[in-house]
């Protein structure tokens, strides 16, 4: 009883705190329409879009609970606008293309997604166009046309090459696997994946990375019909997902069914 008292009183606080940012970031929203806002609150304003972005894409990462971050994420998005922040916006948008292919809102997704490449290339933010067309990719994937999956994640996965960013190639070879044992086009695929199983025994990958690399080699090599290898890439997600599970994060991969 006491440990439901306490979790009512926690969540009442968040749904308060929630309210008082929304009132707060609508009040200043006003000031600088009406260009009255001053230094302080401006950087007020910022803070509270970053606050908003950051919780969004927390959201889908860790609990996927995508209606809500695709809320927070549209409230980042107007208040970016209107401050003139170009990248912010870019960024922003394109998450949100994302997460309304996770609602099979496929058009609108795609119109989110050009807006921010239109938006990245004003700024001649080439990474920014690169990320965008990963995310592009996954819309595709979520719509289950996979030529043009591949089209779009073939050509950030060369960007990225050309840049020579480990991270970005990891986590693009992610996605290649995927959708090249999707397409049953599995000669490439485990070309893919021994490319990017180098790249997974370096230490900097963030955990995303390396849980959705587990799951990507299970399926492969489930598709292929290899079952040691099967399995062992199923233990190795397994663990992982348990080890973060213990250090308070639900953890999943980003290519786990999409639903």
């Amino acid at each position: 009883m006491k440990y439901l008292l306490t979790l009512l009183i926690l969540c009442f606080a968040t749904l308060g705190h929630s309210q008082a940012q929304a009132d707060s970031s609508e009040f200043l929203l006003n000031k600088l329409r009406s260009q009255t806002i001053t230094d302080s609150e401006r950087k007020q304003l910022i803070a509270l879009a970053f606050d908003f972005q950051n919780r969004g894409q927390l959201l889908d990462e860790s609990s996927h609970d995508y209606a809500a971050s695709l809320t927070l994420t549209g409230k980042a998005i107007n208040i970016f606008n209107l401050l003139a922040d170009t990248l912010s916006e870019a960024n922003n948008r394109k998450f949100k293309g994302y997460l309304l292919g996770r609602f099979k809102r496929f058009a609108e997704g795609k119109t989110e997604i050009q807006q921010a490449i239109n938006l990245y290339q004003l700024k001649k933010a080439d990474w920014g166009v690169a990320v965008s067309q990963f995310d592009l990719s996954k819309l595709f994937e979520f719509e289950n046309k996979l030529d043009s999956a591949l089209y779009y994640c073939n050509i950030a996965l060369s960007y990225w090459k050309a840049k020579g960013n480990a991270a970005r190639i990891f986590l693009n070879q992610n996605m290649l696997i995927n959708l090249l044992t999707k397409s049953n086009r599995l000669t490439e695929a485990r070309a893919a994946q021994a490319e990017s199983k180098k790249m997974a025994e370096s230490p900097v990958h963030h955990w995303q990375g390396l849980i959705d690399f587990y799951l990507v080699s299970e399926n492969l090599y489930k598709v292929s019909k290899e079952f040691e290898l099967e399995s062992y890439y199923k233990n190795l997600y397994t663990k992982k997902i348990q080890d973060l599970k213990d250090q308070g994060i639900a953890a999943m991969s980003t290519f786990d069914k999409f639903k």
